[in-house]
């Protein structure tokens, strides 16, 4: 038997290759109304087997042989990093690859963003395969106690959290949808094997996961269709 499914496009194509000044890129982890003594630990791990990080001076993208994940973990309430009011620790987040501050490391590839709380895990996950994505701004992603975990696209460090946005558990999220940014290009996926750099699967449970992949770049295609077997 076999199970048949249009699929549409999941990213916009494009081969213009586009330079960039490449600024520091931070994932920054917030935590709201915990216990002084409470710990929340976050992590990031990245997904595919390929990799890539920035050149700093040209923003290009490069292949990473030794993708790196990272956990931080937090004890209380902290809402203040980058050396912020009331401190302590300066410059408090995973930086992306290049950065040699000594911080833990992302990717730019797709990155399982999990939370873990009093052996309660929280698992998402962000897109950052994006070569024409031109922005060095942070995310910031702040879990709230008894209330869920959010995501802004800006270093956000108010009490209130109305303008952040609600993340929902297994949720796949690009970097242009946080930040706005209309125009997507996966272009820089292509040096290798298109499958091995491209497709992705997500685990979503109950036997039914998620294909997550760019356009095929010698291929124009409208939709795919998926066969499974059983």
């Amino acid at each position: 038997m076999k199970i048949i499914a249009s699929i549409f496009l999941l990213f916009t194509t494009s081969i213009q290759a586009q330079k960039i000044v490449a600024y520091d890129m931070e994932i920054l982890p917030q935590t709201q109304n915990f216990d002084n003594l409470e710990q929340v630990t976050f992590s990031i791990t990245p997904v595919n087997t390929t990799a890539y990080c920035l050149e700093p001076l040209t923003g290009d993208r490069y292949i990473d042989a030794n993708p790196m994940s990272g956990t931080q973990t937090i004890t209380g309430n902290y809402l203040s990093p980058h050396g912020i009011p009331p401190g302590p620790v300066f410059d408090f987040g995973f930086d992306v690859c290049y950065s040699n501050s000594g911080y833990p490391k992302f990717n730019l590839t797709l990155n399982k963003i999990e939370i873990n709380y009093n052996e309660t895990s929280f698992i998402f996950y962000i897109d950052y395969r994006d070569y024409k994505y031109p922005y060095g701004i942070d995310v910031t992603i702040r879990y709230v106690k008894n209330d869920g975990v959010y995501y802004h696209s800006l270093l956000n460090v108010l009490t209130s959290y109305n303008d952040f946005t609600k993340i929902n558990y297994g949720e796949f999220i690009r970097i242009s949808e946080i930040n706005n940014y209309p125009s997507t290009s996966t272009s820089c996926m292509n040096q290798l094997s298109f499958w091995q750099n491209c497709l992705v699967v997500i685990p979503t449970g109950n036997n039914n996961p998620r294909l997550v992949w760019a356009p095929h770049p010698s291929i124009n295609l409208d939709n795919y269709i998926i066969y499974r077997a059983i």
